[in-house]
């Protein structure tokens, strides 16, 4: 069956709908899984769904958290997704880390308590599309044996890499440290297929084309010779050794111990950002809420603007077209000292209601 996109958005939003998903979290997962179909990674895309549903009801999802963004310095942001999903705590912290790049040069940003972080380049591409180099990372449970082992002791530990080319799409690189990402172990078992030789091993280390045994065991490291680390294969020395000798026995895994969460006091003023708002381009229909980065990048192929120069590096010129955002604001919390932060405050026209 193919589907067009505004099926698949349709179709995705009514599933979690039904687990009792808000509007604003569903919309965030459903639109992950769909650019990953799109960019032909079904592992990571709606294949995904029984999954996360199956999380959802037993509990291991919070399925209406709602992250908290904390930034202790110009420079850093932190999100805890409080157990939720990540797609949003990614948006979330993505936004503050361009705006804080932009200013400083460079920002950091990390997701804590959050749940499966989907397809990383989309994320890396996304910051590239802005301007900016990207790195991304993230840890995984153990699933990779060192080579000679049967024991799952490495995460297939995904990252990304984006960066910004002139006249052309950016440069992404998505990638795991194993032969092949769990998901698209996952995926075949889903269909009933057999996975390629060299992909994993079963739970007495042996080789199998089988992706339930492959689950149930562990998957092979990427091919780096005989060493477990891509700093080593970068250094090997002159007296290298046989995979046997090596790799030797595995390493039993070691329990770290995790330290309880610190109070801290904020030195300055909270701050809320503006980071989903209806919008218009021109005299268009206003169109429905969106994070501000998603639609700034549905505004720019719209009008065919390529790159992602910020404003304050492009000569002044008599603007051509004219972006309306409408903010809505819910606090409980009665403040008079209320401010509002904004950039080129010379060119915007703000209207309260």
């Amino acid at each position: 069956m193919l589907l067009q996109i505004d099926e698949l958005h349709t179709l995705g939003n009514k599933i979690f709908e039904n687990l009792g998903i808000d509007s604003r979290t569903r919309n965030s997962i459903v639109h992950a899984l769909v650019l990953a179909e799109l960019e032909g990674i079904p592992s990571h895309g709606f294949s995904r769904i029984p999954y996360y549903a199956a999380q959802v009801l037993s509990g291991k999802i919070r399925k209406n958290a709602q992250c908290t963004i904390n930034s202790p310095s110009h420079s850093v942001v932190i999100v805890n997704a409080n157990h939720g999903f990540a797609f949003p705590a990614l948006e979330k912290g993505l936004f503050g880390a361009l705006m804080q790049a932009a200013r400083m040069g460079v920002s950091l940003f990390t997701v804590q308590h959050s749940h499966h972080c989907g397809v990383l380049g989309l994320y890396a591409e996304r910051a590239a599309e802005d301007g900016m180099i990207a790195l991304l990372f993230s840890n995984t449970p153990a699933a990779v044996a060192p080579w000679s082992s049967r024991e799952a002791l490495f995460g297939t530990n995904p990252l990304a890499f984006g960066c910004p080319r002139r006249n052309a799409d950016p440069l992404v690189i998505d990638m795991s440290l194993s032969m092949a990402a769990r998901g698209r172990i996952l995926l075949a078992k889903q269909k009933g297929e057999k996975i390629p030789a060299g992909w994993a091993r079963d739970k007495n280390g042996q080789p199998t084309s089988d992706p339930a045994e492959a689950l149930q065991g562990t998957v092979l490291p990427l091919l780096l010779y005989t060493h477990d680390s891509v700093l080593l294969r970068l250094t090997r020395g002159r007296n290298e050794k046989t995979e046997k000798e090596a790799c030797g026995e595995c390493v039993s895994e070691i329990p770290v111990p995790i330290p309880e969460e610190n109070a801290y006091t904020l030195s300055e003023p909270n701050v809320l950002l503006l980071d989903t708002a209806q919008y218009r381009l021109d005299d268009e229909a206003w169109q429905p809420e969106e994070e501000i980065l998603r639609l700034d990048h549905l505004c720019r192929r719209k009008l065919d603007w390529h790159g992602g120069l910020q404003p304050w590096l492009i000569p002044d010129e008599a603007p051509e077209h004219t972006l309306s955002l409408r903010f809505r604001v819910h606090s409980d919390i009665e403040r008079d000292d209320i401010h509002l932060a904004l950039e080129n405050l010379q060119k915007t026209e703000i209207r309260w209601n």
